[in-house]
This record gives C-alpha cells, structure tokens and sequence, in this order.
C-alpha cells in the first residue's frame, strides 16, 4: 500500500479576489439603477403634485366666480333676446361665450382629477 502526501498550492490566486471585485461592480450598477429610478420618481411625483395644485386652484376660481358669471350670461342674453334688445346673432356669440367657459371649466376638473389619479398611483393609495 502506498500514501501520497502533497500540498495544495492554489494556481490561481485570483479567482476569489475577482468574484468580490464584480460582486462590487454590480453593487455599484444596482446603487446607480435605484438612484434614476429613485429619482425619476421623484421628478415625476413633484410634477403630478404641481399639476393637480394648479388645475385645483383653477377650478377653485371657476367655482367661486366664473360659472356663477355664465348662468347671468346665459339669463341675461336670453332676457334681451326676448325683448328685442339683440338680435339672434348676438344672442349666439353670448351664449357661445358662456358655453365655452363652461367646457373650460370641465377640462380644468378632468385634469385635476387626472392629476390626482397620477398622484394616487405613484404613492399606491
């Protein structure tokens, strides 16, 4: 019967050294990645908040005096096409006026309300 006895001498003393050095490197990369998308959602949460504060503040000023002008409008122009004080093509431009205020304002409360729809998504309430 016969014994071998030997010493182990590594041939490559690198190997552990360069799985810890990319283990590094892709810790690096994966900091960098969260640090954009960190970011990128930070931008796009100030972004939808300065919307929705702008669009509210616009509707807010509808509410409180604009639209109560457009039913006014609206009863005043058919009170003076009535008598006679206008004729049907002043009474359009009037009412067309009113009708747009109006619209504007529903587009400023759809936009509000996509804007808190975009704030509710990214903070997952």
């Amino acid at each position: 019967s016969s014994v071998q006895v030997g010493i182990g001498i590594p041939l490559f003393f690198g190997g552990k050294k360069m799985g810890i050095d990319a283990a590094r490197i892709e810790q690096q990369i994966n900091n960098g990645k969260y640090l954009a998308a960190k970011n990128e959602m930070d931008t796009k949460l100030q972004q939808a908040s300065a919307a929705a504060a702008k669009y509210n503040t616009l509707v807010q000023n509808y509410e409180n005096g604009t639209l109560k002008n457009v039913g006014q409008v609206m009863a005043y122009a058919q009170q003076m096409l009535a008598n006679g004080d206008i004729n049907f093509l002043q009474w359009t431009v009037l009412v067309n006026q009113a009708i747009n205020t109006q619209s504007q304002y529903l587009d400023a409360v759809y936009n509000l309300n996509q804007g808190i729809i975009e704030l509710n998504s990214l903070t997952n309430k």
